[in-house]
C-alpha cells in the first residue's frame, strides 16, 4: 500500500486531521499571547528609544549594553509601529511567519526527496517541529509571549528557516541566480545580530553544513555552495559586530560585580559546562512529553514509508546503504554538538563571569528549535532507509500496516489536543495580568495628561515573589522598592520624572 496512491484519500484525512490539530495548539498560544503586555526590560526599550530617537537609541544599547545589533533595531522598529498596542499581537504574527518559513523550507526539501507529495506534507512537519520546540521550552512566556524575550530568541528562528529554504532550493534548480547568494548573507547577517546564543549555532552549523557539501562531487552540492559561503559571510560579519561592541564590557562587568561565587577559570572547565548545558537541554527535550517525542519520532517516519520517493538505483530495495546507516549515526551527534554550540555564550558566563550560573530558560527555545528539526530529519531518513528493504515493503502493503498506522495515529492525536489544553489553562493568570496592567497604564496616561510629573499608582500582582520582588513568570514588575530599575525604565517610557508605587 502507498500513502498517497493505495488510498490516498484515507491518509490525506488523517494528515489533515493531525494538521488541523497541531494548528489549534498554535492557535491557543496565539491567543493567550493577546494578554501579553510590556514588562520589565520592554519599558527600557521603549523609555530609551522616546529619550534618544531611534538611531540614539542604536547607539546607546550597542555602546552601552551588548552588541545584540538585529534585536535592537527589530524591537525599536516594534515600539515605532505600535508600541504596547503590538505586543499583545507579536505572539501570533510570529507562530504564522515562523509556520510559513518552515513550511516553505520544508517544501523545497520534499522537492528533492518526493516531488510527488502534497502540500499537507511540509505543513504537517512544520507543524510538528514547532509544536515540540514550544512544548519542551521550560519558560514559553518569556519565549513567545514577552516582547523582548520573542524577538531576541524567537525571530532569528523564522530567519533560520527562511535561510535553510533558500539552501535548499539552490541544490533542487538547475542553476543558482547569484541573488541567492546575497539573500543567503543577508538571512544570516541579520539573524546573527538577534542573540550570541543564535550567532554561535548558526555559525556552527554552516561549517557542518559546507564540509560534506564541499567534499561532494554532486552537481546540486556544487549550486548551492554559494549560498552556503555567502550565509558564512553574512555570519561572520554579524558575529564581529556582536563581538567588538563597547557595550559587552560593561555588562561582562556588571555581571562580574553580582557573581555569587569565584568562577572556574580554566577552559576545561568552559568545555566541561558547554556540554553539561547541552546534554541537559537534550534530557529536557526528550523528557518534557512523551506523546510529544512519539509524534515527533513516528508522524515523519510513517510519512516517508508511504510517500512516492524517487525510484532507487539498481540494488537498493534489497539492502540498506552505507551511507545512509552512516547519517542515520551521525545525525543525532551533529544535533548534539550544535545544541553545545549554541550554549557556548551562556557557558562563557558560567565559566568566566559568575560562578554557578545557568542558562536562562528564555534562550533554550534555540536548542530545542535544533533538537526537534533534526529529530523529525532523523526519523523522515528512517522511514526513507526502511522503504528501500524488501521485507519493509512487504510490510508496507499488507493489511496489517494501514490498520496500525491509523490506530497509532488516532492515538498520537491526543498529544496535540493535551497541549492545546494545557496552553490554555494559562488564560485566566495572563487576563487578569493583562486587565489589571491597561488599568494601570490608563491611570498613568490620565495622570500625566493632567499635567503631573510623578504619579502613584497601584502596583500590578505577580504570579510569584522571591528575594529580588514580585515578579511574572519571573521577569520583574514595578514596585515600590528603592532603586527598581524596572520603575525607573517606566517612568522615561511614560515621560515622567517618577512612579510611586503604592
Amino acid at each position: 500500500m502507498n500513502l498517497f496512491l493505495g488510498r490516498r484519500n484515507l491518509w490525506i484525512i488523517l494528515a489533515v486531521l493531525f494538521s488541523v490539530a497541531l494548528f489549534s495548539v498554535l492557535a491557543a498560544h496565539a491567543y493567550v499571547g493577546l494578554f501579553s503586555r510590556f514588562i520589565s526590560d520592554d519599558y527600557c526599550r521603549a523609555g530609551v528609544l522616546r529619550s534618544q530617537g531611534f538611531f540614539g537609541a542604536q547607539k546607546n544599547w550597542y555602546t552601552t549594553w551588548s552588541g545584540r545589533f538585529s534585536f535592537y533595531l527589530a524591537i525599536s522598529i516594534a515600539h515605532v509601529l505600535g508600541g504596547a498596542k503590538l505586543a499583545p499581537f507579536l505572539p501570533g504574527i510570529f507562530l504564522a511567519s515562523w509556520l510559513i518559513a518552515l513550511t516553505w523550507a520544508l517544501s523545497q526539501f520534499m522537492r528533492i526527496v518526493s516531488p510527488a507529495a502534497p502540500f499537507i506534507v511540509p505543513l504537517l512537519l512544520a507543524e510538528v517541529i514547532i509544536n515540540g520546540t514550544l512544548v519542551a521550552s521550560p519558560s514559553i512566556y518569556q519565549s513567545l509571549y514577552w516582547q523582548t524575550g520573542a524577538i531576541t530568541y524567537t525571530l532569528p528562528l523564522i530567519f533560520s528557516a527562511v535561510y535553510v529554504g533558500v539552501v535548499l532550493r539552490s541544490l533542487a534548480v538547475d542553476s543558482t541566480p547569484t541573488w541567492m547568494a546575497f539573500v543567503g548573507a543577508f538571512l544570516t547577517f541579520a539573524a546573527g545580530g538577534f542573540s550570541e546564543t543564535y550567532a554561535a549555532l548558526q555559525m556552527s552549523a554552516l561549517f557542518v553544513a559546507m564540509v560534506p557539501c564541499f567534499k561532494s562531487h554532486a552537481k546540486s552540492c556544487k549550486r548551492a555552495r554559494s549560498v552556503l559561503i555567502g550565509g558564512l559571510v553574512g555570519s561572520i560579519l554579524s558575529a564581529i559586530i556582536l563581538l567588538v561592541a563597547p557595550g559587552n564590557e560593561e555588562r561582562v562587568e556588571a555581571s562580574v560585580v553580582q557573581a555569587v561565587t569565584a568562577a572556574p577559570r580554566s577552559f576545561l572547565s568552559f568545555l566541561e559546562l558547554s556540554a553539561g548545558f547541552g546534554t541537559h537541554s537534550v534530557q529536557y527535550s526528550i523528557g518534557a512529553s512523551r506523546l510529544t517525542m512519539a509524534l515527533v519520532f513516528v508522524v515523519p517516519a510513517l510519512i516517508a514509508l508511504n510517500l512516492p520517493n524517487r525510484a532507487p538505483r539498481s540494488g537498493d530495495q534489497t539492502s540498506i546503504s552505507f551511507d545512509r546507516l552512516q547519517t542515520l549515526v551521525l545525525l543525532p551527534v551533529v544535533a548534539w554538538l550544535l545544541i553545545v554550540a549554541s550554549l557556548v555564550p551562556t557557558a562563557y558566563v558560567a565559566a568566566y563571569v559568575r560562578g554557578g550560573y545557568h542558562p536562562q530558560p528564555r534562550l533554550l527555545i534555540t536548542s530545542h528549535f535544533v533538537f526537534f528539526s533534526l529529530a523529525c530529519c532523523w526519523s523522515y531518513l528512517v522511514g526513507n532507509t526502511l522503504l528501500r528493504n524488501r521485507l519493509t515493503i512487504a510490510f508496507i502493503q499488507s493489511r496489517y500496516f494501514a490498520a496500525f498506522s491509523v490506530i497509532f495515529a488516532i492515538l498520537l492525536l491526543l498529544s496535540p489536543i493535551i497541549t492545546a489544553q494545557r496552553t490554555l489553562l494559562i488564560k485566566p493568570t495572563v487576563q487578569r495580568y493583562a486587565s489589571l496592567w491597561d488599568r494601570q497604564d490608563r491611570d498613568i496616561r490620565a495622570a500625566k495628561l493632567r499635567g503631573a510629573t510623578q504619579v502613584t499608582v497601584q502596583h500590578v500582582p505577580g504570579t510569584s515573589q522571591d528575594s529580588r520582588g514580585n515578579l511574572f513568570f519571573d521577569l520583574r514588575l514595578m514596585d515600590s522598592t528603592p532603586g527598581n530599575w524596572v520603575t525607573g525604565c517606566a517612568a522615561e517610557y511614560y515621560g515622567l520624572d517618577s512612579i510611586v508605587l503604592e
